[in-house]
């Protein structure tokens, strides 16, 4: 019998016993494949022919890994961008990504309310502004919440004591919003007034002029006379007071002289004195 057609796999041996071709021989096992790959079994060769390629790792961020997956049979990017970290008032953030990191730029804008003077005590009025390091921008004052004034001075009178709010909110040129707070507490005046009866204008630096001692006032006037009436001298401010000198530099001899003082407290405590004092030099 004719020898049967034969895979390059395999032999045929004749059986005489059986009269027969015996055909033996397996085709090479297929190898194992990965997810992109297929193969053909080549019959020239006799052996397999494995086609196809891994798909190319896709680009990654710094942050990002990537890892094939095969039963995806595809490539799984992980990782995030690292958080932006936060940012003052005329501040911005740029991500490197060659370090790997966000790079800040530029200089906080810095804002603070200033009051002149401080204040301790009601009533009493004050100059608020703001100290910046911007040179354009608008304001908006408020106190215990009531809008007031968009100057960038704002002079405001406090009235009577306790406590005030005083907000400044700000807005650059740029459009960067911040806000400052300046907390105040306010007592009430307690004004006083203390005439003494005597001083010693002798240059020595001790008593050498007549001067009022008081606190809290609002105003205040004194006159000065002898002892025929005639007026000597007169003041609106407490310091220094009375030399016991004419303008001219005349020395008014010992003796007493007599005043009359009118003043008004932070308090509205109204305070009239006249008398005496002695002049000892």
């Amino acid at each position: 019998p004719q020898q049967p057609a034969l895979e390059c796999y395999e032999t045929a041996v004749f059986n005489e016993i059986g009269c027969l071709w015996d055909v033996t021989g397996n085709q090479p096992q297929q190898p194992t494949l990965e997810c992109y790959e297929t193969a053909v079994f080549d019959d020239n060769g006799c052996f397999w022919d494995v086609f196809g390629n891994q798909p190319i790792e896709p680009s990654t961020a710094c942050y990002e890994t990537a890892v094939f997956n095969d039963f995806t049979c595809s490539w799984e990017v992980s990782g995030e961008q690292p958080e932006q970290p936060s940012l003052d008032c005329g501040q911005t953030a740029s991500f490197n990504s060659i370090t790997c990191s966000w790079e800040v730029l530029g200089a906080p804008i810095t804002l603070n309310i200033l009051s002149v003077p401080e204040l301790e005590f009601a009533p009493e009025s004050a100059s608020l502004s703001v100290s910046t390091t911007e040179n354009d921008f608008s304001i908006e004052w408020s106190i215990n919440g009531v809008p007031l004034s968009t100057s960038n001075v704002f002079d405001y009178t406090f009235e009577t004591e306790g406590e005030y709010i005083v907000v400044a909110d700000f807005t650059s040129a740029g459009g960067c919003s911040i806000s400052d707070t300046l907390f105040i507490m306010l007592e009430p005046y307690a004004s006083s007034l203390f005439v003494p009866n005597c001083f010693t204008p002798n240059f020595d630096g001790l008593n050498d002029f007549f001067t009022v001692k008081a606190e809290n006032l609002a105003s205040f006037e004194m006159i000065i006379f002898n002892r025929w009436g005639e007026q000597l001298f007169q003041t609106k401010s407490i310091q220094p007071g009375w030399k016991g000198f004419s303008e001219i530099g005349y020395s008014y001899p010992d003796g007493n002289y007599f005043y009359v003082i009118k003043a008004k407290g932070k308090d509205s405590q109204m305070y009239e004195r006249s008398g005496s004092v002695t002049l000892i030099r």
